[in-house]
């Protein structure tokens, strides 16, 4: 039984988000993450006072990893709502 969310299907219309490799700067918080029983894990992270959502995508033995661009905090979660809802990948 998976405890953490998932992420719904894509909507026809959904957006697309641009990834970026991830910066290492500084101190990052994990605010939100996605069930890790999929191969496609997402984080809402804050760091700096700016929130932006981190991508896991499992790449045969390890894993790729790739960021949205920064953000403020409510626009964040805006987004992260969007990308469970499906409205977003």
């Amino acid at each position: 039984m998976c405890l953490s969310p998932h992420v719904a299907p894509p909507r026809p219309s959904c957006a697309f988000l641009e990834w970026r490799a991830p910066r290492r700067d500084g101190r990052q918080r994990v605010v939100g993450w996605t069930c890790d029983c999929r191969p496609i894990v997402y984080e809402l992270r804050e760091a700096a006072g700016q929130g932006f959502i981190r991508r896991y995508v499992q790449a045969g033995t390890g894993w790729q990893v790739s960021d949205t661009f920064r953000m403020r905090p409510s626009e964040a979660y805006k987004l992260w709502q969007a990308l469970l809802s499906g409205l977003a990948r």
